[in-house]
């Protein structure tokens, strides 16, 4: 064949997705077959073409012969994977997408977010658990994507039905991002489901508001403790008297009010105290701090109970806390501030915080 037919080949196979009933695009393909009868390249331009005629069954024949001479063409594994899934073979559907990942990397941006959203069917996300493993290079990104793209909970469910050396890598790599996922889509049974098969977690971490060495462990994401993104405000967590305690130091510009503090939590229904102890470090007497818990209802929040408006000079407090009712499942916790006049702004150390039965 020569290189001017191979280049309109090429050239017709491109103007085919633009224009799929040009018979003249089947035709440059079928003068290049006559030359070299198992060319990869006309057959899948003659399998696309009768695919769009809506000659399935010539298509599929077309297509398959295709792959046989070459698997990597991406336009073949596309064509492959819709005749797939109009035939409701998830498993045939994933052995393409797997080929085209694999051998088309350019491909994953199109075909992550299908993927992504084919996982809420049972059926697909059991038939995708085989592929949960070292060797399958593109799963690595693809749960990348899903954990961050609103897919958190059909990734956990993915990767809890693997529960292979594998998954459990997979489960730590990309934790932060399924957790805060998790959190704000209100699936805490499958949070606590991968907290289970992560090293160093502790499901018990879940109803305990203090600060240590778990709860302001990032790799939990919304279930830890974070700092609000504020260019008005910041938050470090230091180590307390011993190796296990830490200690909040929140610092704010002055006049500046907001969250400084987040964290998702899971206190079980019934009536709580509450305890708290604060260092003032830098307080012009009008700056104050107060804790808000909120209910979680889906991705709505609900404000069930605030604490004392208390001046930032108060060192301890105990308190009736909160009555969490039945319905409320997982809470949202926020550290509230208002830094007063003082041009030096407010500063303050949290060390102790505690809800008890």
């Amino acid at each position: 064949m020569t290189g001017d037919r191979w280049a309109a080949l090429a050239i017709a196979q491109h103007d085919l997705l633009q224009r799929p009933r040009d018979s003249r695009i089947v035709s440059v393909a079928r003068d290049a077959l006559r030359e070299q009868a198992l060319a990869a390249l006309p057959l899948s331009v003659i399998a696309v073409q009768s695919a769009h005629a809506g000659e399935a069954e010539k298509a599929k024949a077309f297509a398959l012969l295709a792959e046989r001479v070459s698997r990597r063409d991406l336009i073949i594994q596309l064509l492959l994977i819709e005749q797939s899934v109009a035939a409701n073979d998830y498993v045939g559907a994933l052995r393409h997408y797997d080929v085209a990942l694999r051998t088309h990397e350019i491909s994953r941006p199109t075909l992550f977010p299908i993927l992504a959203g084919a996982l809420s069917d049972d059926a697909i996300r059991q038939a995708l658990v085989p592929y949960v493993r070292p060797d399958v290079a593109w799963m690595d990104p693809f749960v990348t994507h899903a954990a961050r793209q609103g897919a958190a909970k059909d990734i956990a469910r993915l990767l809890i039905a693997a529960d292979n050396p594998r998954a459990r890598a997979l489960m730590q790599t990309n934790s932060a991002a399924m957790f805060t996922g998790l959190a704000q889509e209100g699936h805490l049974g499958e949070a606590r489901e991968l907290l289970r098969r992560l090293p160093g977690a502790n499901l018990a971490a879940l109803a305990s508001a203090g600060f240590n060495a778990t709860t302001v462990d990032q790799q939990f994401g919304a279930l830890a403790w974070a700092p609000v993104v504020s260019d008005a405000s910041s938050v470090s967590f230091e180590n307390a008297t011993n190796s296990v305690q830490r200690e909040a130091r929140v610092i704010a510009s002055f006049g500046e009010r907001g969250v400084a503090l987040r964290r998702v939590l899971q206190l079980a229904p019934g009536p709580y105290r509450f305890s708290e102890t604060r260092d003032p470090v830098v307080n012009d007497g009008n700056s104050r701090a107060w804790w808000d818990l909120k209910c979680m209802r889906g991705t709505e929040t609900e404000t069930i109970w605030r604490s004392a408006d208390a001046p930032i000079a108060q060192k301890g407090t105990v308190a009736v806390g909160p009555m969490v009712p039945q319905s409320c499942a997982a809470q949202v916790l926020e550290l509230n501030y208002i830094a007063g006049e003082n041009s030096q702004g407010l500063e303050f150390v949290v060390r102790t915080l505690d809800f008890t039965r």
